[in-house]
């Protein structure tokens, strides 16, 4: 089941920089949130926040009932999170089925003893982890290049690869950095189709950031806008793309007279 996320006064500093100042932000169960802003406004940090990689000065994040930041990062995956990276950080030497089966590991894996020794228990697991990466590559249109090496192909499916190495971990949110970063516009459309898809399929919701201002305002059921490490804005598409302190911040006052020429 999809599982709403709730982020409340989340407070991040370096030293004397602060990265994230009171922010909040909140998207549905199986909605789909888009988290905009200037290069350096804290999307990425905030991202690190939910992920457990930073550890912020204050504020919470719920992932449904789950407070998020009582949890180590290994804990995650197992309360149904998982996250897609701008560049794609494969397993370049794995195979196409092999980088997907490193998600698959994530969930259900027998003790190391099991493990070690073949037990039937540990055979179980592997047959089923196996079945899952298959039926992921199915879905995502991969089968045929299972057995590719995944640092030979284009970016494009190297993206994909990705996004089906987090889906083989059955999660519930997918947080996604720039999913159409460095792709042609073709791909675009295929990512946000296949995006959509998933979201609808599988039950998920998904947290994205990216700089296509196409992309997020056609997928997004809600956007957050952050600058310099502030909420500026958040709310549906349509009233993003009319704020005054967006367009001023981030999105230019030619991109709204565009949007508004396309709305009408």
């Amino acid at each position: 089941m999809p599982e709403a996320l709730t982020v409340r006064d989340l407070s991040l500093s370096f030293g004397g920089i602060v990265a994230l100042e009171s922010v909040d932000l909140s998207v549905d169960a199986g909605a789909i949130g888009g988290l905009i802003g200037p290069n350096g406004a804290g999307k990425t940090s905030l991202l690190n926040c939910i992920c457990r990689f930073y550890q912020p000065q204050g504020g919470s994040i719920r992932l449904g009932a789950v407070d998020v930041l009582r949890c180590a990062p290994h804990q995650l995956t197992g309360h149904g999170l998982a996250r897609t990276f701008q560049h794609t950080e494969l397993f370049r030497a794995m195979t196409v089925l092999g980088n997907v089966l490193v998600g698959a590991h994530t969930r259900g894996r027998p003790s190391v003893f099991a493990d070690a020794l073949r037990l039937p228990a540990a055979r179980r697991a592997s047959a089923a982890q196996a079945s899952l990466a298959r039926g992921v590559l199915e879905r995502l249109d991969l089968t045929a290049l299972a057995d590719v090496r995944a640092g030979a192909l284009p970016l494009g499916l190297q993206k994909r690869v990705g996004l089906a190495r987090a889906i083989a971990s059955r999660p519930n949110l997918i947080l996604l950095d720039e999913p159409a970063a460095g792709l042609n516009p073709s791909e675009k459309r295929e990512m946000a189709a296949l995006l959509l898809r998933l979201r609808d399929e599988l039950a998920l919701t998904l947290l994205l950031i990216d700089h296509d201002m196409d992309l997020v305002m056609g997928l997004c059921d809600q956007v957050t806008v952050l600058d310099f490490g502030r909420r500026i804005a958040s709310g549906p598409p349509k009233t993003i793309q009319r704020d005054p302190r967006v367009i001023a911040a981030y999105l230019g006052a030619q991109y709204s007279a565009v949007s508004s020429e396309k709305g009408q």
